[in-house]
């Protein structure tokens, strides 16, 4: 039990489970006997007690209304209907008390009161069937009836006394007894729960004693030990050779054996310590010495390689001003020798459209004169028609004749009708319309010469024009014509010139690209030659630089291992004890 504070922690856990189960168990069970005694009281006994109250209560009812009846003093209809109601509910009283006495017994697992009510239940039957007797008795208003039937009921109400009188002490024993069952189950219940109480204490009072003596007290003295460890340590009086007492071998007891355990590879570890420090200071101070000489040989050396660096690299500057001015002449070759190339082809684009101007105006000249020659034949017909244009004139010169002696005419006969009176009435009429005729063509006539007058003078104005257009087109146009095909023979002869002179000077382009290519590889090998070495050096310059950092972060290493050493002596010298 010593050896594990886990084994006796869960021990007195068991025991302390076994104890609230037991308490548990035993509570419940009383508690489920207190709960069937009090629903046996609460539920099954009111009920059983209300129903017996209704079944006295009616029986009552009933009796008091015969009794009237005989007497006298009561009406027979009302007592009788009474009478009916009260037989009516003690019978429904009876059927309810069977049902509830039959359930009360099945709860409480006992059948004596369900035999007690067996006699009483067959009185209150017998009773009910004499009342009804009696009520029939009743309804046939013969009062000797009614006298032998009351007589006879009242012989079976000493029976019914009887056995309600044994169900009643019946009843009353069962209720007395699940009130003393009640009693006593609550009084065994307080009295389980005290004492697994005063168990459960004792418990709680043992767990506490023994995680006082074998955890909190071994625990708090090893913290003390520690403390003390830490405060030496702290004030620079470190003794290693201090160890933690424990008094069982258990989980306590396991955690200063791992103190001990620690405290024993501490000693070695610093032991050890601080025999190598002094080893490792004076090969870090051999170690400086050197890298100092190493430090300034690559300073030396890195300045050299910087130096040649840098000409190298205006070298190489140089050599690429050099590529790029090729490279820009080459591009200046190629372009004009784009250009020449084009421009031939311009060139003889131009030449073939100043073919086809050429073939062209002669074409159209001579489809301008056929065309002349054909307007010209066909305004000659124009000219021809438009003199008849001057019948016209002639046709309504005529037709103010006619109408001049038309209306004379009607003159004539408007003189004559007046003469003629009244007979002459209707040709007056006529000879008015006639006149009116006359003058209306007249003026029509007179329109259409005005008319013509302006047709003439446009048709003679026209002719004019037309032979101006005619004289033009011969002496301007055509004349134009023949100027514009020589000047594009002209042009054709100009343009071949340029084309012979495009095509030498594309020559003498294509000699020049082709040199400025030869020059342009020879500057872009030396350009990569001299780019190399530069890489080279810069390479090398990189190198050393690295190495000079090298050389600096092993300078700085063993500066900062050199403060270790003396950090590390200093702790070292803290434990005086080892």
């Amino acid at each position: 039990m010593k050896k594990s504070i886990k084994l006796r922690i869960i021990t007195i856990l068991v025991v302390l489970l076994i104890i609230f189960s037991s308490n548990a168990i035993m509570s419940g069970v009383t508690n489920n006997q207190v709960e069937l005694s009090t629903t046996l009281l609460a539920d099954y006994t009111i009920q059983l007690k209300n129903q017996q109250l209704n079944l006295e209560k009616n029986k009552n009812i009933f009796e008091k209304n015969v009794l009237e009846m005989i007497a006298g003093s009561a009406k027979g209809s009302e007592t009788i209907s009474q009478c009916e109601t009260a037989i009516s509910e003690m019978e429904k009283s009876g059927e309810a008390l069977n049902n509830y006495v039959k359930k009360f017994s099945v709860a409480e697992m006992n059948t004596e009161l369900e035999d007690a009510y067996g006699p009483y239940y067959e009185a209150i039957t017998n009773y009910i069937s004499k009342s009804q007797d009696v009520i029939t008795a009743m309804k046939s208003a013969d009062t000797s009836q009614i006298n032998n039937s009351y007589k006879n009921l009242l012989s079976s109400t000493q029976e019914y006394t009887s056995y309600n009188q044994h169900y009643k002490d019946t009843l009353d024993t069962l209720i007395e007894h699940e009130t003393d069952l009640v009693f006593v189950r609550t009084q065994r219940a307080s009295s389980i729960t005290i004492g697994m109480g005063g168990v459960f204490v004792f418990a709680m009072i043992l767990v506490i004693y023994l995680c006082l003596r074998t955890v909190l007290r071994p625990l708090e003295n090893m913290e003390k030990k520690l403390s003390q460890i830490i405060l030496d340590l702290k004030s620079g009086n470190g003794d290693l050779t201090n160890r933690i007492d424990f008094l069982y071998e258990d989980e306590v007891g396991k955690i200063a054996l791992g103190i001990n355990a620690f405290m024993d590879e501490l000693q070695g570890v610093i032991q050890s310590i601080k025999t190598g420090s002094g080893s490792i200071h004076s090969s870090t101070q051999k170690m400086d010495q050197n890298i100092s000489n190493c430090e300034s040989t690559s300073s030396t050396i890195l300045d050299g390689l910087s130096e040649i660096s840098a000409n190298m690299e205006e070298i190489n500057a140089t050599l690429q001003n050099i590529d790029q001015s090729s490279t820009d002449i080459l591009d200046s070759a190629k372009q004009i020798r784009s250009d020449s190339d084009n421009n031939s082809q311009l060139v003889k684009d131009l030449l073939v459209r100043a073919e086809e101007a050429k073939d062209f105006s002669e074409t159209n000249k001579n489809h301008t004169q056929t065309m002349m020659e054909d307007i010209s034949s066909r305004m000659e017909e124009s000219i021809e028609k438009s003199n008849s244009v001057e019948q016209i004139r002639e046709l309504t010169d005529n037709i103010l004749t006619i109408s001049s002696q038309t209306n004379l005419l009607a003159l004539n006969a408007s003189i004559e009708a007046a003469r003629a009176g009244d007979s002459g009435r209707g040709f007056a009429v006529v000879a008015t319309e006639i006149q009116s005729l006359a003058e209306d063509t007249k003026n029509i006539a007179t329109s259409i010469q005005d008319t013509n007058v302006i047709v003439l003078d446009a048709v003679h104005e026209l002719v004019k024009n037309a032979n101006e257009l005619l004289e033009y087109i011969t002496s301007t146009i055509l004349s134009d014509y023949d100027k514009f095909v020589e000047n594009a023979i002209e042009n054709k002869n100009a343009i071949a010139n340029i084309s012979d002179l495009l095509a030498r000077f594309s020559e003498h382009a294509q000699n020049m690209q082709e040199r400025t290519e030869a020059l342009s590889d020879g500057i872009t090998e030396i350009s990569v030659a001299s780019e190399n070495s530069v890489n080279a050096l810069v390479k090398s310059t990189e190198e050393m630089d690295s190495l000079h950092i090298s050389v600096s972060e092993i300078q700085t290493q063993s500066n900062y291992n050199s403060a270790t050493v003396n950090e590390l002596n200093d702790e070292v010298e803290k434990f005086k004890q080892l």
